[in-house]
Order: structure tokens, then sequence, then C-alpha cells
């Protein structure tokens, strides 16, 4: 027990909270911070959100399954537009309120004149405008891109923080200029946070000096009003509603418990109602006032990471559109209560040196309890008002300050230190499994498809800096289907091990190899011709029906069907590519299964 304390300690303990102070403050500019910090919201956030289902709103999936179910009618993806327009016409039917087509229609397609009829009977429809990937300096300096700006531009505030745009993909002219003033197009071009979360979303964009509502906010009301701002309370205003933003002009997503808030539905059965190939149970109720967002998750082409996890951007817009409405948005920071809980974490540290006879047990007591009334408040807000707070600064501070104290008092034990240090290392350990869980299929141990494509984009760089070639394969396992059937999923996943084992030993160390999807298979060849990768293939193929597969049920054999393709400069992305190398892949089916087709083979005999 310290009765008392002499010399020059007293003067050591009223400085720590400054020297805390400072050593804090430093941290919060560096990028561990800020992740610690919005993790410990994202975590506080989930324990005061209540579960919610939105019953007003519907997600309609352009799923991998759709693609696959429709193919036979519709031919591949992207489809024809008056498949829209009569998935339209069917959504209005059934009483939908508004139609949000999170596709960038912008450029020209067999079926958009039937789109367009649609669009100016039903005058329902919502589009999305975009900033460009690969952005053309001449065509968005054309003055009819420009005019066109002008004339759907809303009207907005001076003050209102807007975040700025350099460039905007307009949808089709047809599609927007049907209604004086109609609210038909809205902005979707989403910021992450440092971690790669959405957990914010713009409300206003402004391009030049023109200004466009993100998608969520435009669908508040049927025409194009004026933005107001505000600036007192912090609330960007449309008509009678008030929301709050952040001072980047950002709303902070409320994001329900539950993952499921809003009711989602494959494309596929829509498009069937649509087309009167069958009639779903309750469907003259189910769209009935409902606000309709139909997207694509293709390919896992529109993924998003949430702190509710993955999920379809149009769905995370979804969630943001039902923020709006039920005014469910997180309210920023205010000063004065950060202020309230620096205050709070520094008021116990300050307090110490006078009453330095008390036990460095009783002053680890005022710690807690100070950092449970900081907690406390915090979540008070959060959970009453929504409203948000700094919590993770005045917790570090206040523990900073107790930490440089208490080496005043005794020194920190090796023990503790140990302790940490093994902490640290292990959660080092678990990331690194977690990543690359992550990045591995579960049952054939080879990459899957996220991890292949971020591979296939590091090549394509590498191939704009060098031009070295590469090539890629796209094989299926034949009549897959019928060892399912046959013998069942156990021994169709042992085979899918079995084939996995084949191609990890008949590529080369440095090719790249990844689990497609179902019983389909990728292939990554560096350095590789069309016909150089052919050698490698053909030996794959014939190592995979040499080889015999020992199961309960006998010994299996089976064949492979390869499609490949060359990269180069015309294709510009994995997508176009895999797609070529998909269609060589039916051409080898076409030719009688257990061979390989080139991408080459083809353009030839078309030629």
């Amino acid at each position: 027990m310290i009765k008392r304390i002499s010399g020059k300690e007293p003067l050591l303990l009223a400085i720590a909270p400054i020297v805390a102070c400072w050593l804090i403050l430093v941290l919060a500019e560096t990028s561990l911070f800020k992740k610690m910090n919005v993790w410990l919201q994202d975590t506080q956030q989930y324990l005061f959100a209540e579960e919610i289902y939105f019953d007003d709103v519907v997600f309609i999936d352009i799923d991998d399954a759709s693609l696959f179910e429709l193919e036979p009618e519709l031919g591949v993806w992207p489809y024809k537009r008056d498949v829209y327009a009569q998935v339209l016409d069917y959504l209005t039917e059934k009483g939908a309120d508004r139609i949000v087509f999170d596709l960038l229609l912008s450029e020209t397609r067999e079926g958009d004149q039937a789109l367009a009829q649609a669009v100016k009977q039903h005058q329902n429809a919502v589009f999305i405008a975009s900033s460009p990937v690969y952005a053309s300096q001449k065509q968005y300096q054309d003055l009819n891109h420009q005019r066109l700006l002008e004339q759907l531009s809303w009207q907005a505030s001076p003050q209102l923080p807007t975040t700025p745009l350099k460039k905007l993909v307009l949808p089709a002219q047809e599609f927007i200029l049907r209604a004086q003033n109609q609210a038909n197009v809205g902005v979707v071009d989403v910021f992450v946070d440092q971690d790669g979360t959405f957990r914010r979303l713009p409300a206003v964009y402004q391009v030049g000096e023109s200004y466009f509502p993100s998608v969520p906010l435009l669908l508040q009301q049927k025409q194009r009003g004026k933005l107001d701002f505000d600036h007192e309370q912090q609330t960007l205003i449309l008509g009678d509603k008030h929301w709050p933003i952040d001072e980047k002009g950002m709303l902070n997503i409320y994001f329900p418990r539950n993952a499921n808030s809003v009711l989602s539905m494959s494309f596929y059965p829509v498009v069937e109602a649509a087309r009167g190939v069958f009639k779903p149970d309750n469907e003259d109720e189910f769209f009935q006032g409902k606000t309709v967002f139909i997207s694509s998750s293709a390919f896992k082409s529109d993924l998003v990471n949430t702190p509710r996890g993955m999920m379809s951007g149009s769905y995370f817009l979804a969630i943001v559109y039902q923020n709006l409405k039920h005014n469910l948005l997180l309210k920023a920071p205010k000063p004065w209560l950060d202020q309230l809980l620096l205050t709070i974490a520094l008021l116990p540290l300050c307090l110490f040196p006078l009453f330095f006879h008390h036990t460095p047990g009783r002053h680890l007591l005022l710690l807690i309890g100070s950092a449970a009334t900081i907690w406390g408040l915090n979540s008070a807000f959060l959970a009453l008002s929504a409203q948000q707070s700094t919590l993770l600064l005045p917790l570090l501070i206040l523990g900073a300050g107790y930490f440089l104290q208490s080496i005043v008092l005794a020194k920190l034990s090796i023990q503790r230190n140990e302790s940490l240090s093994r902490k640290a290392q292990h959660l080092k350990e678990s990331n690194e499994e977690l990543a690359v869980a992550a990045s591995t299929d579960a049952l054939t141990q080879l990459l899957n498809r996220r991890a292949f494509l971020q591979h296939f984009d590091a090549q394509i760089e590498q191939y704009q800096r060098d031009k070295q070639p590469f090539t890629v394969a796209i094989m299926d396992l034949d009549h897959f289907k019928s060892v399912n059937d046959d013998y069942g999923h156990d021994i169709g996943d042992q085979v899918l091990r079995a084939f996995a084992e084949v191609v990890s030993s008949s590529i080369r160390q440095h090719d790249i190899a990844a689990r497609w999807g179902g019983e389909e298979f990728v292939l990554l060849l560096p350095d590789l011709q069309e016909a150089q990768a052919f050698n490698i293939l053909d030996s794959l193929r014939q190592n995979t029906s040499n080889r015999e597969i020992v199961t309960e049920q006998g010994t299996l054999k089976v064949t492979v069907s390869i499609g490949v393709v060359q990269f180069s400069e015309a294709l510009n992305n994995a997508e176009d590519t895999i797609a070529l190398a998909d269609k060589a892949l039916y051409k080898a089916k076409d030719n009688g299964r257990n061979c390989i087709c080139l991408n080459s083979q083809i353009a030839e005999h078309k030629a």
C-alpha cells in the first residue's frame, strides 16, 4: 500500500494526462487507430441495433442461377432491353411504386425502344448514373453531354457539402428524358472506408455546376426538388424531410442487426411471370406499393463489404433507402458530446495526484468507473437517438494516462508484456489464417473465384507494363451431373478433389489454378501463348482421363473439356476473357468432349 508520494512523483502524475493526450492524438492519425475506431463503432452499433424487416422494398437479383435458367430462352448476359421492358410492365401492373434499375444502361442495345416506351408509359422507372471506369475525355467534354447534365441537375444550397465527381456516365437519353422534372436519375458511386468497408453513402454528388442525389435520396420523392442544408443542425433538407449528414455530406448508415432486413428474390421467376410462363402465389399483392431494386450479383460483380458482411451493392442501396424513408440514419458526432466524454476521461487522471494516498487498486477502480461512464453515455446516445460519438479516443486517453501514472507507481511486469505480445501474435496468426481461408475453396483447396480474379487483375496490370502474353483456360468435367445423380454428392466431391490434385500436379509452379464454381475450374498460364499452353493442357486432359478414382462405390474415371483463350488488349478485363474461354469450352463440348478448343480456332472458323 502506498501511504505517501514525495519528491517529483506528484508532478509526474500530473503531467501524465498531458503526455497521454499528446500520444493518443498522434496515434489518432494512424491507420491502425482508424481501423480500431470503426471496428469498435461497428460492434457497438450492432449491440444496440434492432432486427428490422422492411416490408415496402424488394431486391431482385440477376444472379448466377438466373443467368443459367434464362440462357436457353434469353441467351447469354447481358440481355436485350425488351426483357427489362417486360419486367417493368409486369411490376407496374402488380402495383410496384418505383422500379430502380441498378444497371448502367448507357450504351445502345437491341430492345432499347421497347424499354423506352415502357418507361414513357409508366413513368416509375429510376436509372443510375456513375463515374466512368474508363473515361474518354472527348466524350465528357461533349456539349450535348454537358447540356444533359444541366437539364437533369437538381437545385442545391451552395452551403450543402457534396461529393465531387469529375465525370458522370448517364443512362441512354431515351430512358430518362420522358417527363418534365421527373426524378428518375440517381447516382451510384460509393466510397469505402480505410478498411474496405461500406458504412457511409454520399447524399449529393456534384459534377461541375450540376447536382445529383444518390439513388436512395432520389427515391424519397418523384419530382426533382431543391436540396437545402441546415448548417446549425447539420441536416439535409428535401421538402419537409430532414436527414443528418456529416461534414463531408455523407449519410451514416444504420444497419439492422439482421443481415436479411430486405426481402430479396431471384430475377428468373420474375421474368418467367412477366412472360406469362407461370403465375406466382400472391403475385397481385406481393409487389403492391413496394419499391423494387433490380441489380446483378452474377460472377460476384456487385458484392460489397459491410459491417453485416458481404452483400450486393444494390441490396446496400435498398437499406440506405429504408434508412432515409424511416429516418434511421446515424447522426454524426457532436463536438460538445465528444468534449464531455474527453472530460470524463481526463477528470480521474487529474484528480489522482491530489489523492496519492489511494492504493493502485483504487486507482484502477476509478479508471474502470470512468470507462464505464464513457461507454454508458456513448451507448445511451446511440440507442436513444442514433447519435454517434467518439468512443475510442477518450477510452485510449484514459488508458494511456493510467498507464503513465502506473509507471510512476510501479514498473510494468514482464509477464504482462509477454502476454500482450502473445495476444498480438495470436491475432496476427488468426488474421493470416482468415486471409488464407477467404481465398481458398474449402473442398478442393484451390483458389476460389474471388482470389483468382485478383490474380487475373494483377496479371493484366503486368501485361500492360511488359506485354508478356498469358493464356486463360476454363475446364468443365464431362457429364459430372451424372456422377452426382448416380453415386451421390459425397462421391462427386471426391471426384472434384481428385481432379484438383490432377490439375495441381499437371501445371507449372507459377500457374494459377482455381475452382470457378460447381465442376468448372479455371487456369491462368503466364508467359504462354495459346499454342504453347496447349501442350500443358493436353497433358492435364490425358492425366485426367487416365486417373482412376477409387471410391467406396467402385473405381471411376472422368474426362474434362477445356476452352482456351489468349489475353489481348482488345479484351481489357477478366469478364470478357472468361466469356471467350467459355465459348471455346462450349465448342469443345460440341466437338464430343474430352478435348481442347482454342479460341483462335473458333475465330479462324468464323473467318
